[in-house]
């Protein structure tokens, strides 16, 4: 846990933003009734943290999960994800699964319900700063009652200017004592970092750092990927330092949309007892349509940044 921690801190020092609203002031709350840590800029919502278990009426027991950012809002706080969606109820705002890993020989999954959880256990670190602010929690994957892996995942929101907002993620993940198998579906690859969108940016416009989609795609390696409509969008960006980069990518826009940089895709990765590994992407929200020329600026930017 030691070197978990160390490499946490370093990518603490490394999510340095230019901020152009030194005045804005964050602020957590917690509100223990719906099991949500939500972070505010000037009391406007930035995002949502579900820590408590969480399954709306009608949906079945199973789907029943926690651990996962939605709410993520759009510069105008209405929300740009989407939980609990009826054509996938699995999908739940941004959020880190495989469809299929084994562990303890046992072949299980994080992305549907499986015997596998992920179970909130505690916050490390809440903290504001003058442009910024960061929450840091970790999870425990429990299978048959004992923790056989680890997740750690840093927030690190930064003041919205007039056009966008970033939102930096690090996910350091590691197993106990046992090495656990991850890979993503067998055919398209899926699996790792999920946005699902809300429902009205279906049909919107798909964009990489190649230009603008037709359609979906599955398995093609990008920096970044986005979904706009006239209003809003989001993007995703993966950092190059990531195992596999550059990543492939399933980019859908057919149902809400879905914005997902797979790892480690149609391959096995194993992890290893003491050898956690380190994930990191940053969303881009913004206003408008997305402008092509301006998300690779904001994605250069990033990376330039973040090596200093």
């Amino acid at each position: 846990m030691k070197r978990t921690m160390l490499i946490l801190a370093s990518c603490l020092c490394a999510s340095a933003y230019s901020v152009t609203a030194a005045s804005a002031e964050f602020a957590f709350r917690d509100d223990p009734e719906t099991g949500a840590m939500t972070l505010y800029e000037n009391d406007a919502p930035v995002f949502s943290f579900v820590y408590q278990a969480r399954l709306p009426d009608g949906v079945d027991e199973r789907f029943r999960r926690e651990g996962y950012l939605h709410p993520l809002y759009d510069l105008d706080g209405k929300s740009i994800t989407a939980d609990f969606p009826a054509d996938h109820p699995h999908h739940r705002g941004a959020w880190l699964s495989w469809p299929w890993m084994r562990v303890r020989g046992q072949q299980v999954e994080l992305w549907h319900p499986s015997p596998l959880r992920q179970r909130f256990v505690r916050w490390i670190e809440q903290q504001t700063a003058p442009g910024q602010a960061t929450l840091i929690g970790e999870h425990g994957w429990i299978l048959d009652g004992d923790t056989v892996g680890r997740e750690v995942v840093n927030v690190t929101a930064h003041s919205a200017d007039d056009t966008g907002r970033a939102i930096d993620l690090t996910y350091l993940i590691e197993a106990i004592d046992e090495p656990i198998e991850v890979r993503g579906q067998a055919q398209r690859g899926y699996g790792g970092l999920c946005v699902r969108t809300a429902q009205s940016l279906q049909g919107g416009q798909l964009r990489t750092h190649e230009g603008a989609l037709d359609g979906d795609d599955d398995g093609s390696r990008y920096d970044w990927a986005s979904l706009s409509d006239e209003h809003r969008g989001i993007a995703v960006f993966a950092h190059p330092d990531n195992p596999g980069a550059p990543q492939t990518w399933l980019i859908r826009h057919s149902y809400g949309g879905i914005l997902n940089p797979q790892w480690p895709g149609r391959e096995v990765a194993t992890l290893t007892p003491g050898e956690p590994v380190t994930l990191r992407y940053r969303l881009y929200i913004h206003r408008g349509a997305a402008d092509q020329e301006r998300l690779e600026a904001a994605y250069r930017d990033w990376i330039n940044k973040a090596a200093e």
